[in-house]
């Protein structure tokens, strides 16, 4: 009797063994080929021509405030590490980062600075893209990590 359950035990050790070999084989393969194609399929990247295809024109017209004035604005006391004038909706704006790693926003139309981008100024500008489908505010979101990672953040048109 002890004989036949020794037996049958080792049988049902010999099956879940070889299934258990199975299984964690196919998990490791999986594991294995996505790791090749994380290896040679490329993170979605923006071209500069596709960056530039989505920005609006500089309106010149609109731009009132002179640089060294928006520098005094933001608090920069010595040029900053980065300093660009572009749209953002319908107002020209200097973006500046300084030295420290901050960033401000001033508008480059009366000198005022720009701390947050409201949702309905964020869709109009969504609507502007001439690739944009439709788009529409679906909630807030502070960070997200499951989209583009911080090497974007200077491409994004939010401050």
């Amino acid at each position: 009797m002890r004989g036949k359950i020794v037996k049958r035990l080792k049988r049902w050790l010999h099956l879940g063994h070889r299934w258990l070999g199975i299984v964690t084989c196919l998990l490791f393969a999986t594991w294995f080929v996505s790791g090749l194609v994380m290896m040679y399929v490329g993170f979605p990247s923006l071209t500069e021509v596709e960056r530039r295809g989505g920005m609006p024109t500089l309106a010149w017209d609109l731009v009132r405030v002179a640089p060294s004035r928006a520098l005094g604005l933001a608090g920069q006391s010595r040029y900053p590490q980065e300093f660009r004038l572009s749209m953002l909706a319908d107002e020209p704006v200097y973006r500046i980062r300084g030295w420290d790693g901050g960033r401000r926003t001033v508008s480059a139309a009366d000198g005022r600075s720009i701390d947050h981008v409201t949702s309905n100024v964020a869709l109009d500008i969504a609507r502007r893209h001439p690739l944009a489908v439709r788009p529409r505010f679906l909630a807030e979101v502070d960070r997200d990590q499951w989209s583009v990672t911080a090497r974007y953040d200077a491409h994004r048109p939010f401050t």
